[in-house]
């Protein structure tokens, strides 16, 4: 992940601090009076669809799509990307072993990432999978 981000840093930007910066308002970018733009969520849900499309999770399995990360709340810098997490009870995933899910999601989101380049108002857009109420991963 670290190499990944320093690929997208000039030498310039490396003046201003990587660190969160917790400020007083949500980036005005995605949201408009602390509601989310409806292009925006127009965007990430599409973006959530063919992601899912992708691996091929059926639509009942989704439970549900949130948007995390430095965007989704008051601690964005200009270099935070847009994380799309697709909550997947894997009951409804058909041969899914629940205790291989998240290896095989990660995987998949590896490939997503080295064959699309999706951008929402400048911000690169990351897909997740994760199983409802199970602990996210420090790494993701």
């Amino acid at each position: 992940m670290y190499s990944r981000v320093l690929r997208h840093i000039s030498a310039s930007d490396l003046k201003e601090s990587l660190t969160l910066k917790f400020r007083d308002n949500l980036n005005t970018v995605f949201w408009k009076d602390n509601s989310l733009r409806g292009e925006v969520r127009e965007a990430l849900m599409k973006f959530g669809k063919a992601f899912a499309d992708y691996v091929d999770l059926p639509e009942a399995a989704i439970k549900d799509i949130l948007m995390l990360g430095g965007n989704a709340g008051y601690n964005y810098t200009k270099h935070s990307d847009i994380d799309v997490h697709l909550v997947v009870d894997p009951k409804y995933v058909p041969d899914c072993d629940p205790e291989l899910m998240d290896d095989y999601y990660s995987d998949k989101k590896m490939l997503w990432l080295l064959t699309h380049d999706v951008k929402v108002y400048g911000a690169e857009v990351e897909p997740y999978v994760e199983q409802p109420g199970k602990k996210r991963r420090k790494s993701q």
